[in-house]
C-alpha cells in the first residue's frame, strides 16, 4: 500500500512554495534599488532561481496528487514592506538590500532545516528539499563575499 504524504508535509512544503515566490519578488524588486553590478546579479539570479525552487515544490506536490496553494505570505509582505522602507531611508541603498538578503537568507535556511528535521517527507521530495536548502546554503556564502565587496 502506498504511504500517503501527510497534511503536516503538504503544509509545510506551501509554506516553502509560498516563501520561495516571496522571495523571487522581494529580490525582483530589491535589483531596482541598487547600484552594485555584482548585487544586482546576485538579485536577479537568485529571484530566478527562488521563482524555480517554489515551481519545483509545486510539481513534487502535483506529482503525489496533492494541490499547491496559489496565495501570498504575510511574512514576506511585511519583508517587502521593511525592504522598501528601508531602501528609501538608506543612504547606502546596496547595504541595507543586502542586510535584508541577509536575514531573508538566514530565516529560509533555519526554516528548510526545521521541516527537513520535523517532518517525513517521500525520498524524492526530500531529496529535493536537502537540494534546495544546500542552494540556500550557498547563497548565504555568497552573501558574505557580497558584504565584503561592498565595505
Amino acid at each position: 500500500m502506498k504511504e500517503m504524504l501527510s497534511k503536516d508535509a503538504v503544509d509545510k512544503i506551501n509554506l516553502l512554495i509560498e516563501k520561495n515566490f516571496s522571495t523571487a519578488k522581494d529580490y525582483k524588486m530589491a535589483a531596482g534599488n541598487t547600484f552594485s553590478p555584482a548585487l544586482l546579479g546576485f538579485l536577479n539570479d537568485y529571484s530566478l532561481q527562488r521563482e524555480q525552487f517554489a515551481l519545483d515544490l509545486c510539481t513534487a506536490l502535483l506529482k503525489v496528487g496533492k494541490q499547491p496553494l496559489k496565495n501570498g505570505d504575510k511574512s514576506g509582505q511585511m519583508q517587502q514592506a521593511w525592504f522598501n522602507l528601508k531602501s528609501a531611508l538608506s543612504k547606502n541603498m546596496d547595504r541595507a538590500v543586502l542586510k535584508e538578503c541577509v536575514t531573508g537568507e538566514r530565516a529560509a535556511l533555519g526554516q528548510y532545516r526545521k521541516i527537513l528535521k520535523d517532518t517525513h517527507f517521500y525520498p524524492a521530495i526530500e531529496r529535493l528539499l536537502r537540494k534546495q536548502q544546500s542552494v540556500v546554503e550557498n547563497a548565504c556564502r555568497r552573501i558574505k563575499q557580497l558584504e565584503g565587496l561592498l565595505k
